[in-house]
């Protein structure tokens, strides 16, 4: 066994044993929106459509008053919750908003831990467990695709070997986003096998059908549609066949159309595609404005979006929880990354030598893409925190490629490059996963 394939085959296994542990170990609803998506989950069980103005399931709520470990959101004293009508935002089931497919699965499983007698906690934990699967199911199709295809070089596995690392709340939480990192790591292995073969059916229906999936998980994985874009440019100017736009464009619009069913369905009963929540001054419930643009803006963003990409958004009496000093945060989780993008860039945006570096440089634009969509959100659209990370998780193979790539023109040798990056997650990842056990145990 090479050493790349070695090392990645370590990294899934402490990505298992981790996020396994944590998933069991972690109080319930440390994740700002698992109680929510545990309440989607049980309302499709008894076979019912929720509404974000419905109240959560009373069994939810008796579980939640029990089991709330309230140092994740406060310094203050433990918070009295008296009933479900003044529990505020917590209260609702306003998750309803998004596609139903998680959420589906998680219901399927649901009936069968009903069936076997299992109490509500057990349940919400091994939906946790049905959730870190989906995580572990999209490393994996990617890791395997690439064995198959030998000549893609380290650039490609490097993204693997860092999500498996990567200190990320949501990979032990129930939740939506690792149902759109699963369908995003699906249409990657769709971009490897078309552009082995661009003429291939069966490769544009697995594309097609991966990118309608993250569809029916999260309105964001739009975002997925324009990288198909930039992919069917690559994939013209490498292959040097104009005739290849028919194909792209007919199956982009295959995707569109297997796709809108559900945002139809919500501009039916609220007259928009995205309904932000509920009610209106309802307790909990954040506005998100647009930010003004400027440089101090432009960094708070990044500062945001880079801490939310390796360590995911769990609080610790009421602050981001965290391994690190506010400095050492600025340069390790932001300045050192952003200075590898950087040098990503402008090596994938010099001439072109081999047929690879069409692929290679399309993947280095495609993370920087994102980051521009979800800038382009914050300042211009609003509504929604754009700078969390997990609203992009299905672009997450997307987002750390440019990152490994500029590592690797850093470091030049490809064995130093694999070591320096595995010692430097797996260390945070470690220390960052202790402090959260010492918490707990």
């Amino acid at each position: 066994m090479n050493f790349p394939r070695f090392l990645l085959i370590t990294c899934l296994i402490i990505f298992i044993i981790r996020n396994l542990v944590l998933s069991l170990a972690m109080p319930l609803w440390v994740a700002g929106d698992e109680l929510a998506h545990v309440d989607y989950a049980l309302k499709l069980s008894r076979g019912h459509i929720p509404e974000t103005t419905e109240m959560i399931e009373p069994e939810l709520f008796e579980l939640h008053k029990d089991h709330w470990d309230f140092r994740y959101i406060s310094i203050n004293p433990v918070p009295e919750i008296k009933d479900l009508e003044t529990f505020g935002l917590g209260a609702y089931c306003y998750q309803a908003n998004h596609p139903p497919l998680p959420h589906f699965i998680l219901s399927l499983f649901r009936r069968v831990f009903q069936f076997l007698g299992l109490t509500l906690l057990l349940q919400v934990k091994l939906m946790r467990l049905v959730s870190l699967s989906a995580a572990l199911l999209g490393m994996l199709v990617v890791f395997f695709e690439l064995r198959k295809n030998a000549n893609l070089g380290a650039a490609y596995f490097l993204p693997v070997l860092c999500l498996a690392l990567l200190a990320q709340d949501m990979y032990f939480c129930v939740n939506n986003d690792v149902y759109s990192f699963l369908f995003g790591c699906l249409a990657v292995v769709g971009m490897f096998r078309l552009y082995k073969n661009p003429h291939s059916t069966k490769n544009w229906l697995w594309l097609t059908f991966a990118v309608s999936l993250a569809m029916w998980v999260k309105l964001t994985n739009i975002l997925l549609l324009g990288l198909w874009g930039l992919f069917a440019l690559a994939l013209i100017l490498s292959k040097r066949e104009k005739k290849l736009i028919l194909p792209s464009s007919a199956y982009f619009f295959l995707t569109i159309l297997l796709s809108s069913p559900w945002y139809i369905f919500n501009q039916i009963r609220y007259h928009s595609i995205w309904s932000t929540h509920i009610v209106e001054g309802l307790s909990g419930l954040l506005v998100y404005h647009r930010s003004p643009f400027t440089l101090l803006s432009i960094w708070h963003f990044f500062r945001a979006f880079t801490r939310t990409f390796f360590r995911g958004e769990l609080l610790w009496e009421g602050k981001y929880f965290d391994l690190f000093s506010e400095g050492m945060n600025d340069v390790f989780l932001t300045l050192v990354p952003l200075i590898f993008v950087g040098i990503s860039l402008v090596a994938s945006i010099k001439a072109v030598k081999t047929p690879d570096d069409h692929l290679k440089r399309f993947f280095a634009l495609s993370g920087f893409a994102v980051v521009m969509a979800l800038l382009y959100g914050q300042f211009v659209s609003g509504n929604i925190a754009y700078y969390h990370a997990r609203l992009a998780m299905g672009s997450f193979y997307f987002l750390m490629f440019p990152l490994c790539l500029g590592a690797l023109k850093i470091f030049r040798s490809e064995r130093l490059t694999y070591a320096l990056l595995f010692l430097g997650l797996s260390l945070y990842n470690f220390f960052y996963s202790s402090l959260l056990l010492i918490r707990v145990l």
